[in-house]
């Protein structure tokens, strides 16, 4: 029988509480010295060092992330990551590993996310936007990564998983997840522009922050203007909101 909505936030609710439980054990348990079915690693760097090592992406995986805060990514983007980034690009280049990413739906809003977003896209990368409220990432029939707080944005301690049940389990929320999610298509050059204006930016002012000339952003509202039938700015940012409800 099909699950309800209902019946998954019961189980992502008790998947929560027993990260808590483990969290509690791990904190009280010296670590061993191999890996356990539970190991603690510290901040986004053990988690991006699991991701790499214990994921086995050198050899090829099935990598699904849900990740509620663009900051990962931004740096990933900008080449912090170092060798394991430009390692991981090339992964996805040559088609070993699959990653599917899922972004909360307000980065569809925020300007400087869509040139990072594109790029990634363009690597490979399976995106999608909707229900992000914690983040994790799970590699089929490997590992699991949660952070020790479930829902506490920033760059927090996380728990590596590799009880095959564990990472079935939150496998399975993430299809569900990922169901739900909206695909991301690719943006029209005009939507930088509009979203920029919408904060009340001038045309210098979006051309700026954006990286173009003023004469491409009014090119761009010209473009979108045509496109939705608008005879004038006002009117088009009328239409904008109309759609928006």
């Amino acid at each position: 029988m099909a699950l309800t909505t209902t019946d998954w936030d019961a189980q992502e609710t008790a998947i929560r509480d027993a990260l808590a439980r483990l969290r509690e054990l791990a904190s009280a348990t010296p670590p061993p010295p191999v890996h356990g079915v539970v190991d603690v690693v510290h901040g986004s760097a053990g988690a991006w060092h699991a991701w790499w090592t214990r994921g086995g992406l050198q050899q090829g995986a099935d990598v699904s992330a849900i990740v509620p805060d663009l900051e990962p990514l931004l740096a990933i983007a900008a080449g912090d990551r170092d060798e394991q980034g430009r390692d991981l690009v090339t992964a996805l280049a040559s088609g070993r590993i699959r990653v599917r990413v899922i972004l909360p739906s307000a980065a569809r809003d925020d300007v400087r996310a869509h040139p990072v977003i594109e790029g990634l896209a363009h690597a490979g990368v399976e995106v999608r936007t909707g229900d992000a409220r914690a983040w994790y990432f799970v590699v089929r029939d490997r590992i699991a990564v949660v952070p020790t707080t479930w829902d506490e944005p920033g760059d927090v301690d996380a728990l590596v998983l590799s009880t095959p049940p564990v990472v079935a389990a939150l496998g399975e929320l993430y299809e569900r997840r990922w169901a739900g999610a909206s695909p991301w298509a690719a943006a029209d050059p005009a939507e930088p522009v509009l979203l920029a204006l919408e904060r009340g930016l001038d045309d210098a002012e979006v051309a700026a922050e954006l990286g173009v000339s003023v004469r491409t952003v009014r090119r761009r509202v010209a473009d979108a203007m045509a496109a939705a039938g608008a005879r004038t700015r006002y009117e088009l940012a009328h239409l904008r909101a109309t759609r928006r409800g």
